[in-house]
């Protein structure tokens, strides 16, 4: 055996029975034994140690899918609900229609505040 299929037996022992070890081995050196660039290595050693970097934060890619999708996700902690709920038509037609209404109420209680009604008679001035 090489150095390197004992090492990544040696990482995966803990993690997954010897019965399987052996079928997860022979795929990973597949992979890594194929004509792929440096940049594509590196992202496959990413995605087996589950380490993946990329300079995106998720808040950044929720924004992009939904301005509210980062509220969804940190209410459910969850992504493949948020995801299901924002690919959800009608469910994006609620949220957006419950934001406008909140929105509104917003400013009208604002206009109330700011703009008090005016104890003086309108008067309309001849030009």
């Amino acid at each position: 055996k090489s150095p390197w299929r004992k090492g990544l037996e040696k990482a995966m022992a803990s993690q997954r029975n010897a019965k399987n070890q052996d079928k997860y081995v022979t795929l990973v050196e597949k992979l890594i034994n194929k004509n792929l660039s440096p940049v594509e290595h590196k992202f496959i050693v990413r995605i087996l140690l589950q380490d993946i970097r990329v300079g995106i934060s998720l808040k950044n890619i929720l924004g992009y899918l939904n301005p509210h999708a980062m509220e969804i996700y940190n209410s459910f902690n969850n992504l493949r609900d948020t995801c299901a709920r924002l690919s959800d038509p009608q469910y994006v037609r609620l949220l957006k229609a419950t934001v406008e209404k909140n929105a509104m109420e917003i400013m009208e209680s604002n206009r109330n505040i700011w703009m008090t009604p005016s104890t003086f008679p309108a008067v309309i001035q001849k030009t």
